[in-house]
C-alpha cells in the first residue's frame, strides 16, 4: 500500500508499542519501540501524538512491566 504511513502493533501484556513509520511512499521505514506508560506514540502522518496512558487506560500491569 503506497499511501500507508504507519504500522502500529500494541502489546497486550506490557506497555509496549512497536511503530514503523515513513514520511512518504518512497521513503524507508523507520522503526520505534515505545515502552513504559510515560511514552508517546507519534503518528505524524495524521498529526496525532497518542499517550501510552490512553492506549492502556484501565489496564493494570505488574510493577516490573510498567
Amino acid at each position: 500500500m503506497p499511501t500507508l504511513r504507519h504500522i502500529v502493533i500494541i502489546e497486550p501484556d506490557r506497555p509496549q508499542v512497536l511503530l514503523w513509520s515513513r514520511a512518504e511512499e518512497t521513503a524507508p521505514w523507520v522503526d520505534q519501540d515505545i515502552e513504559r506508560l510515560d511514552g508517546v506514540v507519534p503518528l505524524t502522518a495524521i498529526q496525532v501524538s497518542l499517550p501510552m496512558t490512553a492506549i492502556y487506560d484501565s489496564i493494570t500491569f505488574d510493577a516490573d512491566a510498567a
